[in-house]
């Protein structure tokens, strides 16, 4: 009777991959050999395998389609750096400038053109906003501040130049507030100054010490001196000197 058998015999072994198997079938007496590959699970998932001479690399599909860019994020972007970004000149003479780096007269053209784009409109507006110092951008005192030309020389701008720049004009008008302030705060305070009342009798010795003076007894003269230096000492003689002070002391002309 015929016999069957199968044996498998694993004859040669990968490395990670899988093993070759050689299978031995037996059946009346014939033999017939074959070979298998068994794979390890994971080998199936992994693309790089799949360059042996065994198979075809499977192409494996993304995951996820890239979309194309769109103009509008190209938009989006060039309004978020010009927003971003200091505005640079892109016409006239000063092409390439920031408007920190042109020259007043030049600051003060451009805000009177009347087709100025809103960007340029805003980058001038921001501009503004931030306080700084008037230079004059012409005349004989060019790069000078208000405050640095002579009193002529500010009624000749307001005569000649006023209406003709916005900027000076408003430099003017700041100057003349700023300078009424300090006429006001000047008087104010020359007012507010007490007249002080000339004092030499009213210091006692232990006063005089405190001030670092040495205290004498001996006759009137003496101690008129005396206090009357310790009085100076404080800026309270007045224009009166000691002679003066005996002479009103004995005229009893001081409480």
């Amino acid at each position: 009777m015929a016999s069957n058998e199968l044996r498998d015999v694993q004859v040669e072994s990968g490395d990670d991959k899988g093993c070759r198997v050689c299978h031995v079938h037996s059946f009346d007496g014939y033999t017939l050999i074959s070979w298998t590959f068994t794979l390890y699970p994971y080998i199936l998932l992994n693309p790089t395998f799949y360059s042996s001479k065994f198979f075809d690399a499977p192409v494996f599909p993304p995951s996820r389609t890239p979309l194309a860019p769109r103009s509008s994020n190209h938009t989006l972007i060039a309004v978020k750096q010009e927003i971003d970004g200091p505005y640079v000149l892109d016409f006239g003479k000063h092409q390439g400038s920031k408007l920190e780096d042109v020259p007043a007269d030049y600051l003060a053209w451009l805000k009177k053109q009347p087709h100025n784009t809103e960007a340029l409109k805003k980058a001038i507006r921001d501009w503004d906003k931030i306080p700084r110092v008037y230079r004059l951008g012409f005349g004989m005192h060019r790069g000078c501040t208000l405050d640095e030309v002579p009193p002529a020389y500010i009624t000749w701008l307001y005569e000649n130049a006023a209406d003709e720049y916005d900027d000076l004009r408003e430099a003017l008008a700041k100057h003349k507030r700023e300078n009424s302030i300090k006429q006001v705060t000047a008087q104010k305070s020359k007012s507010s100054k007490k007249q002080k009342k000339p004092f030499y009798f009213g210091a006692d010795a232990t006063a005089m010490k405190a001030a670092g003076l040495e205290v004498f007894h001996k006759g009137q003269r003496f101690w008129v001196h005396q206090v009357f230096a310790y009085a100076r000492h404080f800026g309270t003689t007045g224009t009166d000197t000691p002679t003066n002070a005996l002479n009103k002391s004995k005229a009893k002309k001081y409480n």
